[in-house]
Order: C-alpha cells, then structure tokens, then sequence
C-alpha cells in the first residue's frame, strides 16, 4: 500500500512539474501566420483535369469504343444511363462511354478471374462456368451500382431541401396568409 502511494505521489509532482515547466505552445496567431505564410509559398498546382477538357481518349473509352462500335454520338437505349450517370454528377456523352467501357472491361476482368479461380482450386465445370459467370455479372454490376448508389445519396440530399421548403411553405399558406 505504501508503494502505490508513493508512486502516486512521485507521478503527481512530476506531472505538475511537467507542465510547469515545459515549453508553452506559441500563440496562436503566430501559428496561424506561419501555417498561412507556408500556404503562400507552396507552387500552384494545375486544376483537376476535366473529362470534357482531355482530347484524347481515355483506356475505358478504348475499351466502349472496341465493343460498341467508334459512335461519338450514343444511342437513344442509353439514356437512362445517361440520366443516371447525370443524377451522380458524371455529365456529358463522354462519361457515358467511360461507363459502359468501365462496365464491359469490370465484366470480362472479373469473369476471367472466376475462371482463373476456378482452375486453380480444380473445380468441376459446373463450378467453373458458375465462377465465371458471377465474376462476370458482379464485374458487370458493379460500376452500375456505385453510380446508383451515388445518384442516390446526391438525390436523397436534395430531397431534403426541398421537403424542407415545402414544409415551411405549407406552414405559410396554411396560417391564413392566401395562398
């Protein structure tokens, strides 16, 4: 009992001497100045490059254009993707070719790594034609459902806005005001 309490002791005076005596943090201000004067030198950098800025094509628009045919104009069938794809902040007719060309190369690259899988581990045909074909879809599917997902969240955000202005408007129009 006598250990633990001069250890607590000991652990007291030096944490208070510690803090005493240890150097202060600087003001604020001066770290504030310091942080922005390191901001003003660093070099600028270029913007983010832009898909409708780039002139040439890009591996996944190599990729749509191989399985798709070279059409720079994409066809009606295309756009609810096209709308999706716009809901999710990709615009423009080049995002739709990155995402099918995206989607087509996911699709074969997972589908032959469920052969590869398959064929490594000795599996019955039945076993590889299943792993083929479900790295396949989930290859093919899963570019459409990130999209999905983030056509949703941006949608869902300003769904909200909006409800929350029709509410107060409904509250307006119903207190009487003639609306």
């Amino acid at each position: 009992m006598e250990v633990l309490i001069a250890v607590g002791i000991f652990a007291l005076v030096f944490g208070v001497l510690y803090f005493a005596l240890a150097s202060r943090a600087p003001v604020a201000e001066e770290a504030i100045q310091r942080r922005l004067d390191s901001i003003a030198n660093q070099p600028k950098t270029a913007a983010r490059l832009r898909l409708y800025d780039a002139k040439e094509d890009t591996f996944w628009e190599t990729v749509a254009n191989f399985f798709l045919g070279d059409k720079r104009e994409i066809p009606a069938a295309y756009s609810k993707v096209g709308r999706l794809l716009h809901q999710a902040a990709y615009r423009g007719e080049r995002a739709i070719r990155i995402f099918w060309g995206l989607r087509i190369f996911l699709g074969l690259a997972f589908g032959f790594g469920g052969l590869f899988w398959a064929f490594l581990f000795r599996a019955s045909i039945q076993d590889v034609m299943l792993l083929a074909g479900a790295g396949g879809a989930a290859g093919y599917m899963l570019p459409y459902l990130t999209v999905r997902r983030k056509a949703k969240k941006k949608s869902l955000g300003n769904e909200g806005n909006t409800t929350r202005h029709l509410g107060s408007d409904r509250r307006l129009c119903g207190s009487g005001n003639g609306c």
